[in-house]
């Protein structure tokens, strides 16, 4: 069962104020072989996974976004993208794997902005395409990342996937992970992929929430292998929008030195 804390190991405030807002570069795996001990470094102290398989498989990855403060690797996501075909639809899908950031460096919608960068690729090569987003989360605080910016996120609290988004979700989960993917609960069984990071162990508090609730009973196993729920969400500009606005708020906030919650004085 996953383990349930009272209170948090480690405070937020604990940690030292955050750097300059971080940058994002999508490189290929030759190229980030400059960064791959750097980038193993951060992976390690977060996550606890097989190092020599991660070294063995890091050159089969399609690329990476790689966030850096200044020359300074600060996290990275492995890039998954791949074409399906449901009916006489072609769907491109664009899917975000392991991704891992430290703590210093999070809430600069790291993850979010990877994924507007990929699918405006996408989007103006062919703008009538469908398209669809997804990622394995491994811990609520991923999820969260997709249900509180966007405004349509499948699987989700007290929401049926409608049967195409249900399709398309378990030719995700064959094509990529194969026997690892549970379709009944919509997750990925890693061998060896735990998260340790103290701050994304939700607390009793934070299990009122109905979105960190249901990510908490989907991926609950008694099972050794840790489980990753595989959410995904259409690019809709409906959809989209939510997350571009979210984006520029977060961007306009930081430039103006305000914290989220608070306001400007006057």
């Amino acid at each position: 069962m996953k383990t349930i804390v009272q209170s948090p190991p480690m405070q937020a405030a604990s940690l030292p104020a955050r750097r300059k807002r971080p940058g994002l570069k999508f490189l290929q795996p030759f190229e980030a072989l400059p960064f791959q001990e750097k980038m193993l470094h951060i992976a390690s102290g977060l996550v606890d996974f097989d190092k020599a398989d991660w070294l063995a498989h890091f050159d089969k990855a399609q690329c990476y976004a790689v966030y850096f403060s200044g020359d300074e690797v600060v996290g990275f996501s492995s890039v998954m993208e791949a074409f399906f075909q449901q009916g006489d639809r072609r769907v491109f899908t664009i899917g975000l794997g392991q991704t891992v950031v430290d703590p210093h460096y999070r809430n600069h919608f790291l993850v979010q902005r990877a994924l507007i960068f990929r699918w405006w690729r996408a989007f103006v090569r062919r703008p009538f395409r469908p398209i669809c987003i997804w990622g394995v989360c491994l811990s609520y605080k991923s999820y969260l990342a997709f249900v509180r910016t966007l405004k349509v996120v499948y699987p989700c609290p007290g929401v049926k996937p409608p049967q195409r988004h249900a399709e398309l979700m378990g030719m995700i989960g064959q094509h990529w992970y194969g026997m690892d993917y549970d379709a009944k609960r919509s997750a990925v069984k890693y061998k060896s992929a735990a998260v340790t990071d103290p701050l994304s162990i939700p607390t009793e508090q934070d299990l009122l929430d109905p979105a960190i609730r249901f990510y908490h009973d989907s991926t609950s196993s008694s099972a050794v292998a840790p489980l990753g729920l595989l959410t995904i969400s259409p690019c809709a500009w409906s959809n989209l929008l939510p997350m571009l606005g979210s984006w520029v708020s977060n961007v306009i906030r930081k430039q103006l030195g305000i914290k989220r919650g608070s306001r400007p004085k006057k």
